[in-house]
């Protein structure tokens, strides 16, 4: 038996290639929901408790129509709308191919290869740049002017923080060798609760 086995094996290697797969599967699929549901979402008119969500039928028309998949017609919606350009839709398919090596090959990660964790680490963070990008795109052309915010004007990308930087913050913190940092959070809520 081989050293690799026998390290991937180790429980806490074992617990820890787990844990980095599910963390981007989830992110991944998260983030498409995200890239499905906003176009979606600005295209909604109304809801009724029975069937849910009305949708304008100008959702076909402006966004289904662009692609035979939900996911391919939302992400030519938002290129339509220059949130994200050629490049970006390359990104997606190269993040969409890893998500489904690390989805199907699972068993082949976790007792024979490993994760790699510089390739791991740079999927991760484009996968958490493209959503922070989109978001932040999507705050600046359609949020904004809902938000009571003074001299909305005035604002720059670097004035926002999204749902997306704030969770990619939280993760990295997390999952931090750094065990101060890794533990801030707890350590702060502990404090607050014991108050």
């Amino acid at each position: 038996m081989n050293e690799k086995i026998l390290d991937l094996l180790t429980p806490e290697v074992f617990k820890t290639n787990l844990v980095l797969t599910s963390l981007f599967i989830a992110y991944f699929e998260n983030t498409t929901d995200y890239i499905i549901d906003q176009p979606r979402s600005f295209f909604c008119h109304g809801f009724d408790p029975e069937k849910g969500d009305i949708i304008s039928t100008d959702y076909k028309t402006k966004v289904l129509n662009l692609d035979n998949k939900p996911i391919n017609a939302s992400l030519k919606w938002f290129q339509n709308h220059n949130a994200i350009d050629e490049a970006d839709i390359e990104t997606f398919e190269s993040l969409r191919r890893y998500r489904n090596k690390l989805s199907h090959e699972l068993t082949k990660i976790l007792l024979d290869e490993g994760l790699n964790s510089i390739t791991y680490a740079e999927n991760l963070t484009k996968l958490f740049a493209l959503r922070i990008k989109l978001e932040k795109w999507w705050f600046f052309w359609f949020e904004i002017e809902f938000t009571d915010i003074e001299n909305p004007k005035q604002l720059n990308e670097s004035d926002v923080t999204t749902g997306g930087q704030i969770i990619y913050q939280l993760f990295m913190d997390l999952l931090s060798d750094d065990k101060d940092k890794a533990n801030f959070y707890v350590t702060e809520l502990k404090k607050r609760l014991s108050k």
